[in-house]
């Protein structure tokens, strides 16, 4: 801090969420459909330094382009795909299972097998339409935060450093802010898309709304994305030639209108699944790296990472919940059989205590599911503690300095 410096903001810097559970940017190959080869092996990670590589170097525009975005055919990108752990809420202990609607826990578990079954050539056509789809969403994000990145910085002529005329900024703060939020723009589409991925995973059992089919997620994306444009040069100029804010604006409106993107909302009273979808991902936080902080990850990632992370295994324990509506479960040492039995039906008959307990089940089980599936953490085994997937970040030396650069975990 030096005088006369104004207080920076820090809208493109912080962001809320769990660091652990979210979408990356991984793919897997159009022949892992065959056999369901998807739901065992682990994507394959592609850089978002390749997208920007694309993008500031015209002659391999030229060659790795359709449409303004890098060709990914023959590859779909994991959060497209169904998860063997979607509905893991399933598998929490029978404690737990025993105070759940049965039809309700039934209904899931069916869902959970049918949601999974191999795709038909329809759907894995679809399914690569929509990885198109993606990346040219991607793309329009990257370029929308690099700009906003440019525009919110601030020079500071101090120690040294040489100065430099600067126009000033011609976005404002609240420009940024509102693109940030608003529902239709490339990056919150591309955001509801990977939150519902990973809400699917912690879907609740207190809810009464059925999760989607295949063919309604599928539809979904669709509407949220649109649909893959048969006839991609109308919109490639538009897309490399796009540079300022008020250009990006209208590169945006064009490329989603051609596409057939909806509006959200419609989309959402459409299938009223994603109204959970949205529920689970503001108490969740999914954190999606390389998304978010689509500019660092297109520089090739963060320099270093410096955490807290508590070192503790994800565990439920019955009465723990039930202590949080009735202090008697965790100031009673050894209680008996028989008190607990009488306690029980009066705890949970507290105002949403029966869905606080169950809530914290799901979440507790699901995140051990996700943590302990080889697609997400493939260098993880047994029973891992919430420091484990820390320490498996993937150290290198970067080629532009001495510094380690560190992957998202």
């Amino acid at each position: 801090m030096v005088e006369g410096l104004a207080a920076p903001w820090f809208g493109l810097r912080l962001r809320r969420g769990n660091s652990l559970v979210g979408a990356r940017r991984a793919l897997y190959s159009t022949s892992q459909l065959k056999k369901r080869a998807w739901l065992s092996a682990a994507p394959v990670a592609e850089p978002l330094s390749q997208v920007a590589a694309v993008l500031d170097d015209a002659d391999a525009a030229s060659r790795h382009r359709i449409g303004g975005a890098l060709d990914v055919s023959g590859s779909i990108h994991h959060f497209l795909l169904p998860a063997k752990g979607w509905g893991s809420a399933v598998e929490v202990p029978k404690q737990v299972r025993d105070l759940v609607d049965a039809g309700r826990l039934k209904a899931l578990k069916t869902w959970r097998k049918e949601i999974t079954k191999a795709l038909s050539t329809t759907q894995a056509l679809r399914l690569t339409a929509l990885a198109r789809r993606v990346e040219v969403l991607w793309e329009m994000t990257l370029r929308r935060l690099r700009v906003a990145e440019t525009e919110a910085s601030r020079r500071i002529d101090l120690w040294g450093r040489e100065v430099q005329d600067d126009a000033g900024s011609t976005v404002s703060r609240e420009d940024i802010e509102a693109y940030l939020a608003a529902p239709g723009s490339a990056y919150r589409r591309l955001r509801l898309v990977m939150d519902a991925w990973c809400a699917l995973w912690f879907w609740p059992l207190t809810t009464d709304v059925t999760p989607p089919s295949l063919d309604e997620w599928l539809s979904a994306l669709e509407g949220l994305l649109g649909k893959q444009v048969k006839d991609a040069k109308g919109t490639d100029g538009t897309l490399v030639d796009a540079s300022s804010w008020a250009e990006l604006d209208t590169m945006e409106e064009v490329e989603l209108g051609l596409a057939g993107a909806r509006k959200v909302q419609s989309v959402v009273d459409e299938h009223e699944w994603l109204t959970v979808v949205g529920k689970v991902a503001e108490t969740q936080g999914f954190f999606h790296w390389e998304l978010d902080f689509a500019t660092v990850f297109a520089r090739g990632g963060f320099d270093l990472q410096v955490g807290n992370p508590p070192w503790v295994r994800p565990a439920f324990a019955l009465p723990e919940a039930l202590a949080e509506y009735d202090a008697w479960w965790g100031l009673t040492p050894k209680p008996s059989n028989s008190e607990t039995a009488r306690r029980l039906p009066a705890t949970l008959n507290r105002p949403k205590a029966l869905e606080g307990v169950l809530a914290a089940a799901t979440e507790t089980d699901t995140l051990n599911a996700f943590l302990n599936d080889t697609t997400n953490f493939p260098l993880l085994g047994g029973k891992p503690d919430l420091i484990s997937p820390l320490h498996v970040h993937h150290l290198e030396p970067s080629k532009q300095s001495r510094n380690l650069r560190t992957h998202p975990p």
